[in-house]
């Protein structure tokens, strides 16, 4: 079975985490505009599809309440 694993950017300037695992291989691809990412899940053609995206972004600044929440106890959930 195929699946594919997307970790959106946040703009096209920034990459997008773009991975295809099938039983016990894994490939691994950076990928920058929507294009190219609708592009790679039709040639994969993948059982499941699966996003790591946020459903809402802050009113104000980039990171949300549970974010800044987590970096008080001293834990990032953000990439460097």
């Amino acid at each position: 079975m195929k699946i594919v694993g997307i970790d959106l950017a946040g703009s096209i300037q920034r990459e997008t985490g773009w991975v295809l695992i099938e039983d016990t291989h894994v490939l691994m691809k950076v990928v920058y505009k929507n294009s190219s990412i609708v592009r790679e899940v039709l040639k994969a053609n993948p059982f499941i599809v699966t996003i790591d995206a946020p459903l809402s972004m802050p009113k104000e600044g980039h990171i949300r309440s549970i974010e800044k929440k987590l970096l008080e106890l001293g834990i990032s959930s953000l990439p460097p």
